[in-house]
């Protein structure tokens, strides 16, 4: 209530209950404040008053945050076509650990080092060694092939890295309970073509 100035908030907001019940006349209220200021400013109103406030950001959003300047998240690469960009660089950083920092390859750039010397890619690509193999198609090996993994996870994020895993070639294998199964199972049905998961969803 302090932070916004308006006092008949306090009035219609004491308790959960009444938040809930006057959720339009709060909104009504706040809305006028909150338009008069850019979503980065209420974002640093709020963290300093000690609340939980966020906003959606956009790639704009992130490159200028203070944040991820400061940790190098995006990086700038020169690429042959495109010029020089900011790209998203790792994720992460880990002691001891030296960042890897590359533009993405030119169409065909690097199948050798994919696919192996020799290999021809189904999308039309080769190795070097076009005379030893002919024209003879090398399926890819996955960078997960031969990994498995078990999940245990519910809901949103834990089937979606399952899958991430899965289409990177790792054998997922997913545990749930028969009285409370996932309920992203039923959810998720219309993710697939015709709603069907098949038999290794």
């Amino acid at each position: 209530m302090e932070l916004v100035g308006i006092p008949e908030l306090a009035e219609l907001g004491a308790s959960v209950v009444e938040r809930r019940h006057n959720a339009d006349v709060i909104e009504t209220l706040l809305l006028p404040w909150m338009l008069e200021r850019p979503k980065t400013e209420l974002y640093r109103l709020g963290q300093e008053a000690g609340l939980p406030f966020s906003f959606f950001a956009n790639v704009a959003d992130l490159d200028a945050s203070p944040q991820y300047r400061a940790r190098e998240t995006f990086v700038e690469i020169d690429h042959p076509l495109a010029g020089s960009a900011r790209y998203p660089g790792p994720p992460f950083v880990m002691p001891g650990v030296s960042r890897v920092e590359r533009r993405e390859p030119l169409l065909g750039e690097r199948n050798a080092e994919v696919f192996g010397d020799g290999a021809v890619w189904a999308g039309g690509g080769r190795g070097t060694n076009d005379d030893e193999h002919g024209d003879e198609t090398i399926a890819p090996r996955l960078p997960l092939a031969g990994v498995c993994v078990l999940d245990l996870g519910m809901f949103q994020s834990a089937p979606y890295c399952g899958r991430l895993l899965a289409d990177l070639g790792a054998e997922v294998i997913k545990v749930e309970s028969a009285r409370r199964p996932d309920p992203l199972r039923v959810q998720g049905r219309g993710l697939f073509p015709g709603g069907d998961p098949g038999e290794r969803p």
